[in-house]
């Protein structure tokens, strides 16, 4: 973990407590499990939260990863079904 920060203030322009969270990660391609591929090892990822209140179903996260020349990696993004579970992922 390289930082961590909370926003717990709540103002009209910010309205809701966030959380961001810095490190840095070794990033594999796993389309093939039997053989991933490494693509960067020193790779930034930030995961950065929002709380929305009770009972939590707004509530966001979003994760991303950066290489080192600080080019967006594109992450599997996951879409869920009511009760949250992951149900489908798409790039």
């Amino acid at each position: 973990m390289t930082s961590l920060a909370t926003d717990l203030t709540t103002t009209p322009t910010h309205p809701f407590a966030t959380a961001t969270f810095k490190g840095k990660a070794n990033i594999q391609d796993i389309t093939n499990p039997v053989a991933p591929i490494s693509v960067d090892g020193n790779a930034t990822l930030q995961v950065q939260m929002t709380d929305k209140g009770e009972p939590g179903r707004d509530d966001t996260i979003a994760i991303t990863g950066l290489e080192q020349e600080r080019r967006p990696l594109v992450l599997e993004q996951l879409e869920r079904d009511q009760d949250h579970r992951a149900i489908t992922r798409r790039r």
